[in-house]
C-alpha cells in the first residue's frame, strides 16, 4: 500500500478554541493531499455545528478523526494533532507510542524469539511500541529492545546471566539451558539449647536468638504457725529464667562462665501481728522481708578453668 502524506512542519500557533480547531480542515499542510481525493466538506461542517453545540473538545478530536479515518481509507496518511496544540493528544500506557499510521501490529516476543506483526490491513492509529522495540508477549503491554529467555515471578522477562529471589528460591536464567534454574535457599542454623529459632526478614530461613529474660515478682499468701503463734500475710518470691553463658578466650585459651540468676533486686521490711494462744499473751509481732522486685543478676563468680 502506498502512503500519501502531506508534508510534516513544527507549528508555531496561538491557543486554540473549541470552535478554531476545526479550522484545521482548512490547513493544505494537514488536509491538502487528502481533499484531492476526499470530500470533507460535512466532517467540517459538522465539527462547527457540534462543537458549537456542545463546547467540547472530546467532540472536536472526534470530528476530526472521522475524517482522517476516510484520509485513511483512501490511502492518506493525515498527521493532524500536533496542530492542534496537543488538544487532542493520545497519552500512551506503559513506554509505548502513539502512532497515527501504524500497518502492522507490533513484533513481539515468543519463547525468546521475535515474532513479525501482522498486517492490520488499513492504516490504524493507536498505541504501538517504538522504533526498535517490541511487546514482551503478544498482549502485554510492555515494550524491550531484546527478547528475554526466562521469565520472573510475576511474569516479568529476564535475560540470561539475571538472578532474582522467588518463593524461597534462589533463581537464575541459565546461559545453556536458557530456561530458568531455582534451588531452595540453604538455611544451616543451629541455635544452642538456650536460644530458640526466629524466622529472618525473607520469612524463608530462621536466626538464632536468646529469648528475652523473664524474672517477675510471685505474690502469694502464706499461714505462718510457730506452735504458740500464728497470722496469715502476703510473702513474694521471685521466679524466672535467666541466661547464663560460657565462653572462650582465643589469646588466653581459658574458659569464662557466667550464670545469670533471677534474684531480688528491692526489698523492704515489713511487720505483722501474729494471734497466739490463750495461755501466752494474745498478739506477737513478726517482721519480714518482702521483695518489692526482681531481677537477672550474677549467681556468683566467674569461674575460670
Amino acid at each position: 500500500m502506498s502512503i500519501r502524506t502531506g508534508s510534516i512542519t513544527s507549528p508555531s500557533v496561538a491557543p486554540l478554541t473549541n470552535r478554531s480547531i476545526c479550522s484545521i480542515f482548512q490547513n493544505t499542510t494537514v488536509f491538502g493531499e487528502c481533499t484531492k481525493v476526499v470530500d470533507l466538506t460535512p466532517y467540517e461542517l459538522a465539527c462547527f455545528f457540534d462543537t458549537n453545540l456542545t463546547n467540547s473538545t472530546d467532540v472536536a478530536c472526534s470530528s476530526i478523526s472521522k475524517a482522517v479515518s476516510l484520509c485513511k481509507q483512501a490511502g492518506v496518511c493525515v498527521i493532524w494533532r500536533p496542530y492542534v496544540d496537543g488538544i487532542c493528544d493520545v497519552q500512551c500506557p506503559n513506554g509505548t507510542v502513539f502512532n497515527e499510521c501504524q500497518l502492522y501490529t507490533d513484533n513481539y516476543c515468543q519463547a525468546g524469539a521475535v515474532i513479525s506483526g501482522t498486517n492490520l490491513g488499513t492504516m490504524t492509529s493507536g498505541c504501538f511500541c517504538p522504533y526498535g522495540t517490541m511487546r514482551a508477549e503478544i498482549y502485554k503491554e510492555e515494550c524491550i529492545t531484546k527478547c528475554p529467555n526466562c521469565k520472573g515471578p510475576l511474569g516479568e522477562p529476564k535475560m540470561v546471566g539475571d538472578t532474582w529471589e522467588s518463593n524461597c528460591h534462589s533463581c537464575k536464567c541459565d546461559a545453556v539451558t536458557l530456561t530458568e534454574v531455582c534451588e531452595p535457599f540453604i538455611c544451616d542454623v543451629n541455635c544452642t539449647e538456650d536460644e530458640i529459632h526466629v524466622p529472618d526478614p525473607s520469612g524463608c530461613c530462621y536466626k538464632c536468638e536468646t529469648p528475652p529474660q523473664q524474672c517477675d515478682v510471685i505474690v502469694s499468701n502464706v499461714t505462718f504457725n510457730t506452735g504458740a503463734c500464728y497470722g496469715e500475710f502476703e510473702v513474694a518470691n521471685c521466679k524466672g529464667s535467666c541466661s547464663s553463658e560460657t565462653s572462650i578466650s582465643l589469646s588466653s585459651g581459658t574458659m569464662k562462665s557466667t550464670c545469670m540468676c533471677c534474684q531480688a533486686l528491692e526489698t523492704e521490711q515489713r511487720n505483722v501481728t501474729l494471734t497466739c494462744n490463750q495461755a501466752k499473751s494474745s498478739s506477737q509481732h513478726f517482721n519480714y522481708t518482702y521483695i518489692k522486685s526482681c531481677s537477672c543478676s550474677l549467681c556468683s563468680k566467674n569461674n575460670k578453668s
